[in-house]
């Protein structure tokens, strides 16, 4: 079983989802069109957080997701498939799951009416 860890909530969240933007963008090119910093980290308000990045990342085309698989695992994530939902792909990095990443693809956010 998986312990839950809180912490005081921290500036070093933000930089943290902004260097991870930053990589993302790198691998994933021009196939993002929007990502977000969600979750506890990401609510400055919030007093307490689980110490865990996660990233919200609409692409424009989820089947290119396999191709860049290999630089996701260069860059320390790993592949999680669908996850139990179909046309999302998760991946989580590091060993305590530091970052997670949800992927969705435009039409399947639009469908949701997000977007």
């Amino acid at each position: 079983m998986r312990k839950t860890e809180l912490c005081s909530w921290t500036e070093q969240w933000e930089a943290l989802y902004e260097e991870e933007e930053e990589l993302l963008h790198k691998i994933l090119k021009d196939n993002v069109i929007h990502m977000f910093h969600i979750g506890s980290t990401s609510v400055h308000t919030i007093q307490y957080a689980k110490p865990i990045i996660d990233i919200l990342v609409v692409v424009s085309n989820i089947e290119r997701i396999a191709s860049y698989e290999k630089e996701m695992i260069q860059a320390g994530y790993s592949a999680k498939g669908e996850n139990g939902i179909a046309g999302r792909r998760y991946f989580v990095k590091g060993k305590r799951r530091e970052h997670i990443m949800f992927i969705f693809s435009k039409a399947a956010m639009r469908i949701s009416n997000n977007f």
